[in-house]
């Protein structure tokens, strides 16, 4: 399998591109490798899946014991994104929006409501999933709850779950939203 390489700024304007979803050109650019691979086989649809604190080094050692991630893998694209920050909030934020921490501004969860309530329709602002529900899709979001209640009056469907020091339970709580979300067929599931 080619292992390719990226910035995950470049997720978000990839998946507008591929799915024509109309969004302000971010920071991030497209991934020419996904856009041919989608092209081919006619995509309609996207999955973000972000695991916390999963860098590709520990990805690689912990492969075969995470079968289905490594099956979604092995059937798709392998990418070693380079990631513009070290801590969750910011670098989520970065792959939702296609912009870097420093033109976004969001550090914690808190600085999506502060950034927000200096100008709510700041394009570097708004994650893919806004744009595509301003658009008319499908979209529904699962993520932990203070990141979940973010999403309120931007997207309709979002999930959220407490965090927890019980990371098996926390996982199978995201894992049965996550199925949920999927029976409703949305177009992008992040």
């Amino acid at each position: 399998m080619k292992i390719l390489e990226c910035s995950t700024i470049d997720i978000a304007p990839t998946i507008s591109r591929l799915l024509k979803i109309p969004m302000i050109p971010p920071a991030g650019r497209p991934i020419q490798e996904v856009e041919i691979y989608a092209k081919e086989r006619g995509c309609k649809k996207a999955v973000i899946i972000v695991v916390d604190s999963l860098g590709f080094s520990l990805y690689k050692y912990l492969s075969s014991s995470m079968k289905n991630l490594s099956e979604i893998a092995e059937k798709g694209l392998l990418f070693r994104c380079k990631s513009p920050a070290t801590i969750t909030s910011p670098a989520i934020a970065s792959i939702f929006t296609g912009y870097l921490p420093e033109e976004h501004h969001i550090y914690s969860t808190a600085d999506i409501y502060t950034e927000r309530a200096k100008d709510s329709e700041n394009p570097r602002l708004k994650s893919i999933m806004e744009w595509a529900y301003r658009a008319g899709m499908k979209v529904s979001a699962v993520i932990e709850s203070e990141g979940a209640e973010s999403f309120r009056g931007r997207i309709k469907d979002f999930y959220g779950v407490l965090d927890s020091k019980d990371i098996l339970d926390y996982d199978l709580q995201i894992t049965n939203y996550s199925v949920r979300a999927l029976k409703e067929k949305p177009d992008i599931l992040a």
